[in-house]
C-alpha cells in the first residue's frame, strides 16, 4: 500500500538506515524512548504517518514516534484495547493487601486480555484504514465480528510467529492482509524474513517490548504505541517481503 505523507499534518523527515548492532543501535533505541516520552504529553489527533527508510535494519526512532502519532490520533480505541485489563490487574493487586479474596479482581483483567483475539485484528485493520484514508477508528470498530475466522487465523499466525524471539512476527500482518494465503506460508515467510534480518528484528523486538511494557508511562499506553510501531515496521518492509516470497516460491494469493 502507498504511504500517506505527513505525521500529524507535517511531513516526516527521511530516516537514515538503522545500524544493525553495536553502539549505533543502542543510541537509536535511547533516542526512540526519549523522543516518545517527550512527545506523549502533546496529546491530540493527527494525520496518517509516513516513515521513509531504505537499506537494512529499521528506523527505530521514527517507528516509535510514528506509533505514538497513530495511537494519539486513535486515542480512545487505543486505551480501550488493553487499558481496562491493566486497570483490573492493578486494582486486584491493591485489593489483595486488604483481603486475599479481593485479589481475584485481577483475574478479570486476565480474562479481558482474551478479548485481544478479536479486538487486536480489528485494531490493526483500523490502523491500516487510518494510514490509507486518515479516518480515525471508533470504539465500535474494535468489536466487529465480521470475517472472524480469517482474523483468528491471523492471530494464530502471530502467536506462532512470535514463539522464537519474535522472528516470524510479521506473519500476523501477512495473514491478515492476505486471508486467502495459507497460514503455513505466512508463518514460513515471516520466519525467513526474520532469520535473514536476524539482528535488526531482535533489536526491534527488544525496543518495542520495552515500549509495550510502558517505559515508565504505563502499559495501557505503551502497548498500543508498540503495536502501531510494529505495524509500521512491517509496512516499510512489504516490498522486501514480496521479493522474498517470490524468491522462495511462496504464494500469498
Amino acid at each position: 500500500m502507498g504511504q500517506p505523507a505527513g505525521v500529524g499534518g507535517e511531513v516526516a523527515p527521511a530516516a537514515q538506515p538503522a545500524a544493525a548492532s553495536g553502539p549505533g543501535a543502542g543510541a537509536q533505541a535511547g533516542a526512540a524512548f526519549g523522543a516518545a516520552a517527550g512527545a506523549l504529553g502533546k496529546l491530540g489527533g493527527g494525520g496518517p504517518v509516513s516513515v521513509s527508510h531504505s537499506g537494512e535494519g529499521f528506523p527505530f526512532k521514527d517507528l516509535v514516534m510514528g506509533g505514538l502519532s497513530i495511537m494519539k490520533a486513535n486515542l480512545i480505541p487505543s486505551l480501550i484495547l488493553v487499558g481496562p485489563a491493566f486497570a483490573l490487574i492493578i486494582l486486584g493487586i491493591i485489593l489483595g493487601f486488604v483481603s486475599p479474596m479481593l485479589s481475584m479482581v485481577a483475574l478479570l483483567g486476565n480474562l479481558y486480555m482474551l478479548t485481544l483475539w478479536i479486538t487486536l485484528p480489528n485494531y490493526l485493520i483500523g490502523v491500516r484504514k487510518f494510514q490509507e484514508t486518515g479516518q480515525a477508528m471508533g470504539i465500535g470498530d474494535l468489536l466487529s465480528f465480521a470475517d472472524i475466522v480469517p482474523k483468528i487465523k491471523a492471530m494464530v499466525c502471530g502467536a506462532l510467529g512470535n514463539m522464537v524471539f519474535g522472528l516470524g512476527s510479521f506473519a500476523l500482518y501477512l495473514q491478515l492482509e492476505n486471508p486467502a494465503a495459507s497460514p503455513v506460508d505466512c508463518i514460513k515467510l515471516g520466519y525467513k524474513f526474520g532469520i535473514k534480518n536476524l539482528v535488526p528484528v531482535i533489536i526491534l523486538g527488544f525496543i518495542l517490548g520495552f515500549v509495550g511494557m510502558g517505559f515508565l508511562l504505563g502499559a495501557a499506553i505503551g502497548m498500543p504505541i508498540a503495536i502501531c510501531a510494529h505495524y509500521l515496521a512491517y509496512t516499510i518492509k512489504k516490498d522486501e517481503l514480496a521479493a522474498l516470497a517470490a524468491a522462495e516460491g511462496i504464494n500469498l494469493g
